[in-house]
């Protein structure tokens, strides 16, 4: 089946849905016939580039004196983050699949102003191929 492709992809705990989105793998994209799948006009892996995360975020007043924490939940691969221009942990901190981090950011956060938080995540450092999960009736 093929689908036209506004920027947003199906939800991948869905059915098979994530075999409508291409892996961060080339050989697998290729194998798969996924490159129809990029939303990029070049059809180039949407995965290669790292990928930004930028919100603002309100500290209420109450929060002076208070310790505060950033909490960065399932980063995949690794990731850089930032807090006000500051870099808060790099790539080589955080790292892993899914894993969850835990960084006091208290001197770097401003109480009751807006505060920016950036995060640039990186794919994995070695794509391969995707293992056939399914048994000996898999498609793949």
């Amino acid at each position: 089946m093929h689908w036209v492709h506004q920027g947003v992809y199906p939800d991948p705990r869905i059915g098979l849905n994530n075999y409508q989105i291409p892996d961060v793998s080339d050989e697998f994209n290729d194998k798969m016939d996924l490159a129809h799948c990029s939303y990029l006009p070049d059809g180039r892996n949407p995965w290669q580039d790292p990928y930004w995360y930028r919100t603002e975020i309100e500290v209420p007043s109450s929060f002076r004196n208070r310790r505060v924490w950033l909490h960065l939940d399932g980063i995949n691969y690794r990731a850089d983050a930032w807090i006000n221009g500051k870099k808060v942990a790099d790539h080589s901190e955080v790292v892993g699949m899914f894993r969850r981090f835990k960084f006091d950011v208290t001197d770097l956060v401003r109480a009751g102003k807006k505060n920016c938080l950036a995060v640039k995540i990186c794919q994995t450092d070695h794509p391969g191929t995707q293992l056939k999960v399914f048994g000996p009736w898999s498609f793949l």
